[in-house]
């Protein structure tokens, strides 16, 4: 190969390289922190210090709880307007002093473990964290796993849901009727966000009927960002590469020919 040949080889390999170079975050790679629950204080309210969990906020009174598959059977210890008591979701392990047991198939995520559990009481309020490392212009998938429940206090029939939020651009699950005492399957949810900053807020806010019960359940949280697709000059680029390459491959074969 020829010294300027090679000189221009190197430089379209270079040229091409930093084209397609990976941005700050890597595709696949979940920014989200604690999106299975599973750090946390212990099952019960995320409010009126009784727990948490590592990484989300709520509101100072929000009806949002950490609990598992015993939600049914241990309930979920809260407090509001300094009162304190314990909410049993309706279940097959339900107390009977609280109206159970009852078998709809109450269980935990596929995820397993701890899940977040939304109320929807007037107010309801959202659980979010501040996500950093975003690259502005690029879409990202949030993924996550959902299902609906009842707090036993109630039987009526009710509605739950959640609404996700990255920034200012926001998307819905759906919000189906639930039967009274039931519990909807979980059901895996996908949304796509496009970054408008480096750092957003991840949130998510119970959706549907306001009080009668009702509450949704969140689990499994990733947020990755989608693979770039090639852009038409990074192509071309890839072309005259592979090009410039052959033209040194024959140019090597024709010598060895005129050798021989």
């Amino acid at each position: 190969m020829s010294i300027t040949l090679r000189t221009a080889t190197r430089a379209a390999v270079a040229a091409l390289a930093l084209i397609t170079a990976t941005p700050a975050t890597q595709a696949g790679v979940s920014l989200v922190q604690n999106g299975s629950f599973e750090s946390n204080g212990g099952m019960g309210q995320m409010a009126g210090g009784i727990t948490y969990a590592t990484g989300w906020t709520t509101g100072a009174s929000a009806f949002n709880f950490i609990g598992n598959n015993t939600a049914d059977s241990a309930g979920l210890r809260w407090s509001y307007s300094g009162l304190l008591g314990n909410l049993h979701a309706w279940g097959p392990n339900t107390p009977v002093a609280n109206g159970g047991p009852v078998n709809n198939g109450f269980s935990s995520s596929p995820d397993g473990g701890y899940a977040l559990v939304g109320g929807l009481n007037n107010p309801t309020s959202a659980v979010s964290q501040t996500i950093n490392g975003l690259v502005v212009g690029s879409q990202y998938s949030l993924s996550f796993e959902w299902a609906q429940s009842q707090m036993t206090n109630y039987s009526v029939s009710t509605t739950s849901g959640w609404r996700a939020s990255l920034g200012g651009e926001s998307h819905s699950t759906a919000t189906p009727t639930l039967a009274g005492k039931g519990f909807g399957a979980w059901t895996a949810e996908s949304f796509t966000f496009t970054a408008t900053g480096t750092t957003e807020t991840l949130s998510f806010l119970p959706i549907g009927a306001m009080g009668a019960g009702a509450a949704a359940l969140l689990d499994g949280v990733s947020l990755t960002q989608v693979a770039a697709v090639p852009e038409p000059g990074t192509m071309a680029m890839g072309l005259i590469v592979c090009g410039l390459a052959g033209v040194a491959a024959r140019r090597k074969a024709r010598r060895v020919a005129v050798v021989a």
